[in-house]
């Protein structure tokens, strides 16, 4: 997606979530040598429902210097610890075009999920078994990836806010609702 919607990505906020996106993505991976991932991930989705219901407040936060670089350690911090990442960031864009929003983050994912990646595989969470649960999945995500062209223009319809708000509120519940089950 990155590189089909290149065009729409807006340089100057990767580089500002990316630069979060470090520091966020080595406290969760210390914060997993430290804490129980179901303490981690129940707080995780906490958070995001709370973003969630704060979207509907009357202020509007949207992507700047100091909300991405934010946006950017919680996400590296979350996407991390309870692979849970996107919201932070979906919610800053839920203002914005479908394109810039789709060409951003999926540009923002890629290198944040890689960064994820690393940090995990350094301290011990990320090995062949989980290689192996990734490689199970890529069927949906090819299926995925081609049918999300069509998907995006009926989203970009005036749609994607509320797609965004009903998929992190659906992140939020199943990762909570996951560890206390």
């Amino acid at each position: 997606m990155a590189y089909r919607d290149r065009g729409a990505i807006h340089r100057p906020d990767l580089v500002w979530g990316l630069a979060g996106r470090v520091p966020g993505t080595v406290l969760g991976a210390w914060c997993l040598t430290m804490i129980s991932n179901e303490n981690l991930a129940i707080g995780v989705g906490v958070v995001v429902l709370f973003g969630v219901v704060a979207s509907a407040a009357p202020f509007e936060v949207r992507p700047a210097p100091r909300s991405l670089l934010v946006g950017g350690v919680l996400s590296g911090f979350m996407g991390t610890a309870t692979s849970i990442g996107g919201p932070p960031l979906a919610l800053l864009y839920q203002h914005e075009s479908g394109d810039r929003f789709r060409g951003t983050l999926s540009a923002f994912f890629t290198a944040g999920s890689t960064m994820s990646l690393v940090a995990l595989w350094l301290v011990g969470s990320f090995g062949a078994d989980e290689l192996r649960w990734a490689m199970a999945f890529l069927p949906g995500v090819v299926l995925a990836f081609s049918v999300s062209h069509k998907a995006a223009r009926v989203l970009d319809r005036g749609y994607t806010r509320p797609a965004i708000l009903g998929v992190c509120t659906l992140a939020g519940v199943i990762v909570i609702v996951k560890q206390v089950i």
